[in-house]
């Protein structure tokens, strides 16, 4: 039996799934703070592939990461009213993901793109281990058109937060450890080209 999560209170939610009967992608789901201005503080999540998340449930990842942003104390996020989760490959699956290229959805580049240009906080949270090399090329190449944003990564299974670097004034190789425990610095080296 899968096991349900619910999204955190005081959150609309909205997704955009793919067109078929039952949907085969997600492209993109934001949840927002209830009374939220009309032009929000925006934190873009780039996740590896979704799961079973939607507007009804959230799952494990979506809802650790509505936490992060909206109910922990990390000054990154202070005055954050929107989370937008995109991910490297749009389809949706749980188990055993493979990561092919028929997996990335035809509108999932326009989606990640969108996402990046509305939000201030860009937070990379496809996980420490992700092994898809040609898609994270694909989708840095992306954030490194972004100006004047702040770059995030969330790491670890505990699900550590670091800064990684300001796209425009830190140098890439620098990381701030945001967690209660100290852990190693995460070098993004070759991502703030010059």
């Amino acid at each position: 039996m899968k096991q349900t999560f619910k999204h955190r209170p005081g959150l609309h939610i909205e997704a955009e799934f793919s067109k078929e009967n039952s949907p085969v992608f997600r492209y993109r789901l934001s949840a927002t703070k209830t009374g939220a201005s009309n032009n929000p503080k925006s934190v873009c999540a780039i996740m590896q592939n979704p799961s079973y998340a939607c507007v009804e449930f959230a799952d494990k990842s979506v809802q650790v990461l509505e936490r992060v942003v909206f109910e922990k104390p990390y000054p990154e996020f202070e005055g954050v009213e929107r989370l937008i989760i995109v991910n490297q490959f749009a389809f949706i699956q749980t188990n055993d993901f493979a990561g092919r290229n028929d997996q990335v959805g035809r509108n999932n580049d326009a989606a990640i793109e969108s996402a990046l240009s509305e939000a201030e906080i860009i937070l990379l949270a496809w996980g420490k281990d992700n092994g898809f090399s040609d898609r994270k090329e694909t989708i840095e190449r992306m954030i490194e058109k972004q100006k004047d944003k702040v770059l995030l990564q969330l790491a670890g299974i505990h699900h550590e937060l670091f800064m990684t670097a300001l796209l425009k004034n830190i140098a890439p190789n620098k990381a701030i450890s945001l967690g209660r425990q100290k852990a190693p610095l995460v070098p993004r080296s070759g991502f703030c080209r010059r």
